[in-house]
């Protein structure tokens, strides 16, 4: 497995963590409502 492809899926499932914290915290400042 090539360290591009690791870095990859862990930026995409930080990315998705992320969202599903923000999501989970209306009271947070919605950084990531340009992907809604």
């Amino acid at each position: 497995m090539h360290w591009q492809v690791f870095e990859v899926v862990v930026s995409t499932f930080i990315t998705f963590f992320v969202v599903v914290l923000d999501a989970e915290q209306p009271n947070r400042i919605p950084t990531l409502s340009v992907l809604d």
